[in-house]
């Protein structure tokens, strides 16, 4: 058969393609070769007389075999081919070693047997080699590559638009010089566009895509000619330009088919859109210009059964509806209403069947953004509409939309139900296509013709209508619904809502207790149904109900008989939950009992409101107790009326008192939560210990710091309500901890450790205050002495903790608290008690205390130092920070105990004390303690300890140079140098002597 024109242009089209991608595809493999080839030399160093040298000794060694006795070596002729020799092997053993023998005995010779050429350098290659690619036009699709798209479209494009801002510019560069004239300008504009045009027909062939770019810059660049030639250069009358622009539109779009571009339809249909306000007159003909544009959609309906360019719909659906809106929300006025209405709905029909056509036609062609668009014209056309409708309405004009929408003018419930009986018909067409994938068209367009419906019905009717006119609605989807065959999601959700709708509409057509009524009534019937035909949803809807009718009563009742009513129904709604075992209800009966705690809490004014919480909280507990059924949410509830109790206590008692009561509810509520194994009760508990603490620090900051009244040490009211509090919490971490599982609730755990921590630090507290009071309202002057004594109770104190934490409570999470508070203790001794023992030196009876304090902080440090082995609290390097500031406090007491003894044994003043002792002592002092620890760090390889005596050491060495030398005597400089230059010999003879022991011990570091 005689193949047509077009047909062999297509396949030589194909063949040269695959010929391409088969000739780039071998360039590259060419390419990587080089590359490779390029690597190889540059790593190993290439020589060409080298590599011949290497090829030639690899051959002969390969030639050099061990000897195999044969008869004498004949010389061998390499094989050709195309003449086989014609001498016959007798066997295969002769065929075999005749050029064995051959090529080992006899020595190459160069003239006879060439040597091969290095072809070896080829075989990499073999590693690159890709399977033969088949020709056939269509089976092999080219990878995407960023590279290509980027030089062969982006840039391309962008070329264009290059081009078309440089022929505007030019056009501008020449009517501000006048160097042509404006016609002359307008030929050369016009040539330009001709010519890109002309030449995308000359590269059409051979590049297709290229010269579909070329097109719309050359069309572009007509229309921005002939605009500016009308606009500007005012050269082209508008009876020319606009009928130019008008054709030049036309050639567009017949040419973006011819092309099979879509890029060339937008421009036309941009230009299209664009005519009328870059050409007209400002005439202001609505009728004229909108028919026009109607005319545009209706072309882009008909592109719409030949090309699926749904950007073409997307470009038009944008430009129609915003030049639309522009025009209604500036030019529009009540005359015109019926042109309005009448070109939105042409609109709307008109790119409803476009998409429609779009979406049923080109099947797997961009479905979700027709889907997009198609909801997005409905949304649309319903607000052009309204706003187009409601234009006299003044409320829907100032935003209050529910009041206009109830004062709606006449035709809005006409229009609403046209709206919606296109929106069915739309999502009836789709459906009855039976389209993989269309229920996502039919079913959301057949429900906002459901929902608009039921809107016009609002809208048309008015009282008590409304949602009669709802509820048969509803019947009738319902009665649909029960047909296997019309079953869809559509009429399931529209029956759903609509009852929900009528629920919730009750209220406001209907008198107070018909309201009432009508619910209770509304809710035994969703009630019946959802249990006759297994509705979920109007289960859901009967909860609501029930909801809101339990809110409705203290509109209707108060006092005594609201609580009665409430107590009715959360006992049918609890019943309800326990026959059909529905937890939803006990949600809804949960809700009930909380609305009635609040309402005994607004109802009644007097003491009885904690008893009558109580009494509720008692009820629930034990109706968890007796019912199985969703226990724990009833255990919940008690939890939070236990809370709510603890608030009633808060308002009616207050002082001790209200500790008092908080405590013994707390000890209760652990006891039902340990007991019956209930996680909230436990979480009250934690809660109403927060308020006792919080009421207690209040108590402490009355009693202990306002006031300065003397109270007996410990045995006061004061003290017995705080240790008892302290007592309460401590023991029920104990038993907590000794008898609770704590992986089960990791937050509860660590809500109880936090609570172990605070018990502890407030009878820290407490004991503090007691010790500050008595000092302070007792014997206010000896003021050095309690701070002293509290520094000690503090080291006493910390002792005992670990202690506790290291033989009593093994609790790893106390160590790391120990360690913390040891660090401050003795940041507090160095920063403010020491300054205070100086003060107390001065009366020597005193002297003795600095050794009370000095063995508390030792046996501290000590006691924390056994925790931190015991629970492994730091790392090897931590501990290692840990005794360099061990070794800080002891050069701070060492330097202290100096300013001590010159105090009590030399009759001086402290300021006295401090200037002797600095000049000189100190020196001494840290010198000798800078080689003493360096000596045992070389002696027990602890590389930390000689760094950290280096530091002493150049501190030392520091003081010396900038203070010592400028206040010090002669005599003392002199000391103070030799003492220190002695240190210095004795630590460099140290490091001399032991330097094996020193380089063994950094390379164990090094190693470690």
């Amino acid at each position: 058969m005689k193949q047509s024109p077009e047909a062999k242009i297509y396949a030589l089209e194909i063949k040269i393609k695959n010929m391409e991608v088969q000739a780039s595809m071998f360039d590259r493999d060419l390419e990587m070769l080089r590359e490779e080839l390029d690597q190889l030399k540059t790593a190993t160093g290439y020589s060409e007389a080298a590599a011949k040298q290497a090829l030639q000794r690899e051959f002969e060694e390969e030639e050099q075999e061990p000897e195999i006795p044969t008869e004498s070596p004949k010389p061998i002729k390499l094989p050709v081919f195309n003449n086989p020799p014609k001498k016959e092997v007798s066997s295969t053993e002769d065929a075999d070693t005749e050029p064995l023998e051959e090529t080992v005995f006899r020595e190459p010779v160069q003239e006879e047997t060439p040597k091969p050429e290095p072809i070896a350098a080829f075989h990499p290659a073999a590693k690159t080699k890709r399977p033969a690619t088949s020709t056939k036009p269509g089976k092999e699709k080219e990878p995407f590559n960023i590279e290509n798209f980027i030089g062969g479209n982006v840039l391309s494009k962008l070329g264009i638009l290059i081009l078309i801002i440089g022929v505007g510019v030019f056009l501008k560069y020449a009517i501000d010089r006048n160097l042509i004239s404006p016609l002359s300008r307008l030929i050369l504009a016009y040539t330009a566009g001709a010519g890109l045009i002309g030449l995308s027909y000359y590269l059409k062939a051979k590049y297709h895509a290229y010269s579909a770019v070329l097109f719309s810059g050359g069309t572009a660049t007509v229309y921005f000619t002939t605009y500016i030639g009308y606009v500007f250069l005012q050269v082209l009358p508008q009876g020319v330009a606009f009928p130019l622009m008008l054709l030049a539109t036309v050639y567009t779009v017949y040419q973006s088919t011819r092309f099979d571009e879509e890029i060339i339809g937008i421009i036309g249909l941009v230009g299209a859109y664009a005519i009328p306000p870059l050409i007209g007159n400002g005439g202001g003909n609505a009728t004229v210009f909108f028919g026009y544009i109607c005319i545009i959609n209706i072309g882009v309906l008909a592109l719409a059964f030949r090309k699926n360019w749904y950007r073409v719909d997307l470009t038009a659906f944008v430009v129609s509806w915003l030049i639309f809106i522009v025009w209604v929300s500036q030019a529009y006025s009540a005359p015109l209403q019926p042109i309005a209405l009448i070109f939105s709905f042409a609109f709307f029909i008109t790119f409803q069947v476009t998409l429609v056509v779009h979406y049923t036609r080109q099947k797997d062609q961009h479905p979700e953004i027709k889907t997009l668009l198609l909801l997005l014209n409905a949304i649309v056309f319903y607000m052009v509409g309204t706003a187009i409708l409601q234009y006299n309405n003044i409320l829907f004009v100032q935003n209050h939309l529910l009041e206009g929408y109830q004062r709606m003018l006449t035709g809005q419930g006409l229009f609403t139900l046209a709206y919606s009986v296109l929106c069915m018909a739309t999502g009836v067409y789709v459906a009855k296509t039976n389209q993989e994938g269309s229920s996502s068209v039919y079913l959301p367009f057949i429900n906002i013709g459901i929902y608009t419906l039921s809107f016009a019905a609002y809208l048309g009717f008015k009282g008590v209508w409304i949602p009669i006119a709802w509820a048969g609605q509803t019947a009738v989807l319902f009665t649909l619904w029960l047909k296997p065959t019309l079953k869809n999601s559509s009429l399931e959700y529209a029956i759903k809502i609509i009852p929900l709708g009528v629920v919730l509409l009750t209220p406001f057509v209907f008198e107070e207790r018909a309201t009432f009524i009508a619910w209770v009534i509304e809710a035994t019937i969703l009630f019946a149904a959802s249990r006759q035909w297994q509705v979920e949803a109007y289960n859901a809807i009967t909860l609501l109900t029930l909801t809101l009718l339990a809110l409705y009563l203290p509109f209707e009742f108060s006092n005594a008989w609201l609580l009665f009513w409430w107590s009715i129904e959360v006992a049918v709604v609890y019943s309800i939950a326990r026959i059909w075992q529905d937890r939803q209800y006990d949600y809804l009966a949960i809700g009930l009992f909380v609305l009635i705690a609040i309402g005994i809490g607004l109802i009644y004014q007097d003491g009885t409101i904690p008893t009558a919480w109580a009494i509720e909280a008692a009820v629930i507990f034990a109706l968890s107790r007796i019912f199985s059924g969703q226990s724990h949410l009833y255990e919940n509830l008690s939890a939070g009326l236990s809370l709510l109790l603890a608030y009633g206590i808060f308002m009616e008692t207050e002082g001790q008192a209200r500790i008092w009561w908080w405590l013994l509810e707390s000890v209760v509520v652990f006891a039902l939560g340990h007991f019956f194994s209930s996680t909230y009760l436990k979480y009250v508990n934690h809660l109403v210990l927060m308020f006792s603490i919080y009421d207690t620090v209040l108590l402490w900051l009355d009693v202990y710091l306002k006031s300065t009244q003397s109270i007996p040490f410990v045995f006061n009211h004061t003290f017995l309500v705080s240790i008892s509090l302290i007592a309460e919490i401590l023991g029920l971490g104990y038993i907590y901890n000794r008898y609770t599982d704590t992986n089960k609730d990791q937050l509860l755990a660590i809500l109880q450790y936090l609570f172990d921590f605070v018990g502890v630090g407030l009878l820290y507290l407490l004991l503090f205050s007691e010790i500050t009071h008595y000092y302070l309202a007792q014997n206010p002057t000896n003021y050095h002495l309690m701070i002293i004594v509290l520094l000690m109770y503090s080291f006493a104190y910390i002792t005992a903790l670990a202690a506790a934490a290291r033989w009593w409570l093994p609790l790893k999470s106390f160590g790391y608290g120990l360690v913390f508070f040891s660090v401050l203790c003795a940041i507090l001794l160095v920063s403010v008690g020491f300054w205070h023992l100086q003060a107390l030196h001065l009366n020597q009876s005193y002297g003795w205390l600095r050794w009370g304090v000095y063995a508390l902080i030792t046996l501290m440090l000590w006691a924390v130092y056994r925790v931190m082995c015991y629970h492994q609290l730091l790392t090897y390097r931590q501990m290692q920070l840990w005794f360099i500031l061990l070794h800080v406090l002891a050069v701070v007491t060492l330097s202290f105990e100096l300013v001590a003894l010159s105090i009590l044994y030399g009759g001086l003043t402290i300021t006295q004390a401090r200037q002797s002792v600095f000049k000189l002592g100190f020196t001494l002092v840290w010198g000798i303690y800078s080689v003493v620890i360096i000596a045992y760090g070389i002696a027990k390889r602890l590389k930390y300890l000689r760094l950290t005596g280096f530091a002493f050491l150049s501190i030392t060495l520091l003081k010396l140079f900038a203070n010592d030398i400028n206040y010090n005597s002669t005599l003392n400089v002199i000391l103070a140098f030799i003492s220190i230059g002695t240190l210095l010999l004795v630590t460099a003879f140290l490091y001399q002597k032991y330097k094996h022991v020193i380089l063994a011990a950094d390379e164990e570091d090094t190693k470690e």
